[in-house]
């Protein structure tokens, strides 16, 4: 699976800085293929907007999609297939920008490169059963940093969050020796001890 992290303001300029090779309107690469940046311009309500919004909730399923349509499909499906295959661990970028007033970059995720085979299904889950030969769907999954604390990886950087496993606030460093005593204590008292559900219980 390729990665990407990181969320910032960008733009058309910096964007083709670092991947001046267009793909389709959308999609920009770079020399050798190894990275590309999809430009998410779905209007605000919409279906495929709403399956490209990475919801970072705790309820959250943690997995969004990028749909394509029309010309754009077959291209961009030929490009995933090969960037999948010569795909090795080598920290390739792969960036997810949403155009707006500014073009903010929200880039914490996994490209689940296992199902992007099973396009049938995904168009059947997504699009209310309907299967189109002119859609081609990237599904995405959240990536999540380890906690400082518990070595969970259950951080999502760029919005305040907190640790669903040990109740860790990122924020707030200067308790870190102090938290991580704690939360050991309590898996020790009570080797399934998990915060989110403790504070379910309550």
């Amino acid at each position: 699976m390729a990665w990407f992290d990181g969320t910032s303001v960008t733009n058309m300029e910096i964007i083709k800085e670092g991947y001046p090779i267009e793909v389709t309107k959308n999609v920009w690469t770079n020399e050798g293929e190894k990275g590309f940046t999809i430009i998410n311009d779905f209007e605000e309500g919409t279906p495929f907007y709403n399956f490209a919004d990475p919801k970072m909730e705790f309820d959250s399923p943690d997995i969004f999609y990028h749909v394509f349509e029309g010309e754009d499909a077959k291209e961009i499906a030929d490009f995933i297939i090969e960037f999948i295959a010569n795909y090795n661990d080598d920290g390739r970028n792969i960036e997810l920008v949403r155009k707006e007033d500014k073009m903010f970059s929200y880039a914490n995720g996994l490209l689940l490169s296992e199902f992007l085979l099973k396009q049938d299904e995904l168009k059947k889950q997504l699009l209310n059963g309907e299967v189109k030969n002119n859609i081609f769907i990237l599904p995405f999954r959240i990536y999540k940093h380890k906690c400082f604390v518990c070595g969970h990886r259950t951080m999502t950087y760029g919005i305040a969050s907190i640790c669903i496993e040990c109740g860790c606030d990122p924020l707030d460093t200067c308790t870190l020796e102090n938290e991580r005593k704690a939360y050991f204590a309590k898996k020790r008292a009570n080797f399934n001890y998990n915060w989110e559900k403790s504070i379910n219980e309550k």
